[in-house]
């Protein structure tokens, strides 16, 4: 068990050790101010810590600053100028360097930047005749734009548009809310914006990330999609907007089921060239009806259903070969799946 002596003993030790890196560091600082050439003023340096908003230490370099006396906001000085910089969370200015002398009371004002993850502050310092003034800790808040948006485009392919995109750097990114809204197709002349999927953001990071989602419209026409960009505390931005023309198949079609082989569940697309009755069903190997997956009057477009793996009566299915049959009154297609467990 410490004794009353030994915490003292640390305390004293832990403060000494404090005060010895200060004092090296605002003895660094003098040195540099001393080694320019002052032009007006007194010597005299402005010091204090810089973070990021989530309390993390910015690296070198990517810390700017714009510094300058208030009632003389035309004499600034940056991170570049003589006598200022910034190295492992510290700042300093050396406000013996600006053209006009300072005076006890003037105030300092500073606006800083990150600029590699974003982020701004601000700091006013009322300059005292101790050196250097010491200034509180500046906590760089979120950039107002945390996420840079490299590219983002669209393709299509029939009834089915693909939208791809791709960040340059993402600072709290939640994620994307997908819009779309019709421009024009054969029974909506125009329409609001709606949302049609989500796509999860990389959070903070300063690598490039790609994205990707796939929306099946059910007519042809004119759709545009915009991305609503989300960030873990509620705010958001939109992209520019950006349009593609889907067309009508022009004749019926089956695509293989994806995934294939399958557990717990697998998609069919099939498209329709015009107004029709579906049946899409499933056999088992010796050709036994299992389950009726969809029937009923579609318009012409691109469909999607799902198979779970079970029955007519809602029981799984044992793993083996599965045949899947689409037919119209004047179409029928069967295709081969596997499922597993």
């Amino acid at each position: 068990m410490f004794k009353e002596n030994d915490v003292h003993k640390i305390i004293d030790s832990y403060l000494y050790n404090e005060n010895k890196m200060r004092l090296i560091l605002i003895s660094f600082f003098m040195m540099l101010i001393a080694s320019s050439s002052l032009i007006g003023g007194t010597p005299h340096i402005v010091t204090g810590k810089t973070f990021n908003h989530d309390a993390s230490v910015p690296s070198n370099g990517t810390i700017t600053f714009i510094a300058y006396i208030s009632s003389r906001p035309g004499e600034v000085q940056t991170n570049n100028s003589v006598g200022c910089g910034y190295s492992s969370g510290n700042w300093y200015i050396g406000a013996g360097n600006f053209t006009s002398a300072w005076s006890v009371g003037d105030v300092l004002h500073v606006d800083f930047s990150n600029t590699v993850v974003g982020g701004t502050g601000t700091i006013n310092c009322t300059l005292t005749s101790t050196d250097p003034d010491i200034t509180p800790d500046v906590i760089l808040a979120n950039a107002t734009v945390p996420v840079e948006l490299a590219s983002f485009f669209t393709s299509v392919n029939g009834l089915t548009a693909e939208l791809i995109w791709s960040t340059a750097t993402e600072v709290n990114n939640y994620g994307f809310e997908i819009e779309k809204r019709v421009v024009s197709d054969q029974l909506t002349a125009v329409s609001t914006w709606q949302t049609v999927g989500f796509v999860q953001g990389a959070g903070t990071s300063n690598v490039q990330h790609a994205y990707s989602f796939t929306d099946h419209v059910t007519e042809s026409g004119t759709y545009a999609y915009r991305l609503k960009q989300l960030d873990n505390s509620g705010t958001f931005k939109y992209s520019q907007a950006t349009e593609v023309t889907t067309e009508v198949p022009k004749v019926f079609t089956l695509n293989q089921n994806y995934p294939n082989p399958f557990n717990p569940a697998t998609t069919i697309v099939y498209r329709l060239p015009e107004c029709v009755k579906v049946t899409l069903e499933v056999f088992d190997e010796i050709g036994r009806l299992v389950k009726v997956i969809f029937t009923g009057i579609q318009n012409e477009g691109e469909y999607s259903q799902s198979w779970d793996g079970t029955d007519n009566n809602g029981i799984k299915v044992s793993s083996g070969v599965y045949f899947y049959k689409m037919k119209t009154n004047s179409f029928s297609c069967t295709k081969k799946m596997m499922f597993i467990k």
